[in-house]
């Protein structure tokens, strides 16, 4: 069975999918991770199918508005 896992986010938001898509695999499905595409070389360096989406998530965070959202300073 064919799996997609979508992850929108930082790599602490995809690293559990890796993990979810790792054990999928063990027990015989075919899982692909949908993210980022930065996030591309960690998700198949752990033999995972991945699909990028055409966003960088890591380069919208370190923006300085960004920045200023996940503290709690915007208005």
């Amino acid at each position: 069975m064919n799996i997609a896992l979508v992850a929108v986010g930082t790599r602490g938001d995809v690293q559990p999918f890796v993990a979810l898509a790792l054990g999928l695999q063990t027990a015989g499905f075919s899982p692909l991770v949908v993210s980022a595409s930065n996030e591309e070389a960690f998700v198949r360096g752990f033999g995972v199918s991945f699909h990028a989406l055409n966003v960088d998530i890591q380069r919208i965070m370190d923006q300085q508005a960004a920045q200023a959202m996940t503290k709690g300073t915007t208005r």
